[in-house]
């Protein structure tokens, strides 16, 4: 039990520090932002994220990125803002901005849905797990007891009403995590994961295509116009950093 204590402590002991080392970095990344140093300013966020997720920090990633120029990249940090907050509006209003401005087809039908994207991933996760095991007890105990009545039975129902459209939130996310981002010119599709593989496909920064599988550090993707292929993960970035 002691043993178990002091793991603890010295979880929560990281756990703080971590995100107090966080907190410095990002504002450190909002002073250098202020002073229109935006390389420095960018690395100071990315260096906050990885202590702390959260949306802001991921948008002000994308703010730095846009002033450096780098569209492509700006739209991947917009799109992990969403991810990590749907309800956070800035980050959605400026990735549909940013593909309106460089001249990029809207996506908000294949990404977005008013219903799915008001709640996120992690949340509706925590709703699918908490009334599944409600519909159980709701449908197991009453046969236990022979007490099953027309009330039970109509909250039985609500319940799993709400545990489907919960795995349907659940899927909605996982189609979007499976989404990459070229950021770079003329991002190759070969024919096999290799360097060396024959080019099957080029994509142009900014350009999103949807994750089939992987192998090491190539992702084969299917993208518009049917082109499709293997991509390094470094060119084509998922949205969903693993």
């Amino acid at each position: 039990m002691k043993i178990f204590k002091f793991t603890v402590l010295i979880l929560l002991a990281a756990f703080s520090a971590n995100a107090q080392n966080a907190d410095e970095l990002f504002r450190l990344g909002c002073n250098a932002y202020a002073s229109a140093d935006y390389a420095k300013a960018q690395t100071y966020f990315i260096d906050s994220v990885k202590g702390a997720p959260a949306a802001g920090t991921y948008y002000n990633i994308a703010c730095c990125a846009q002033k450096l120029g780098n569209n492509a990249e700006a739209e991947l940090y917009l799109m992990r803002s969403i991810y990590a907050d749907p309800r956070f509006p800035e980050a959605k209003a400026s990735f549909e901005m940013l593909r309106k401005e460089n001249s990029l087809p809207p996506v908000s039908d294949m990404l977005f849905n008013d219903f799915f994207d008001e709640l996120s991933h992690s949340e509706w996760i925590w709703i699918a797990t908490a009334f599944f095991w409600l519909s159980a007890a709701l449908f197991v105990f009453p046969h236990l007891y022979s007490k099953r009545s027309a009330a039970t039975l109509f909250l039985f129902a609500i319940s799993a009403a709400v545990f489907v459209f919960s795995v349907l939130g659940i899927s909605y996310w996982r189609d979007y995590s499976s989404i990459a981002v070229s950021i770079v010119p003329d991002t190759a599709l070969r024919l096999s994961p290799a360097k060396t593989a024959p080019v099957a496909a080029v994509l142009q920064p900014a350009q999103l295509a949807r994750i089939e599988k992987r192998s090491g550090d190539f992702i084969y993707v299917k993208a518009a116009k049917d082109k499709k292929g293997w991509a390094k993960i470094d060119e084509l970035v998922p949205v969903v950093e693993r």
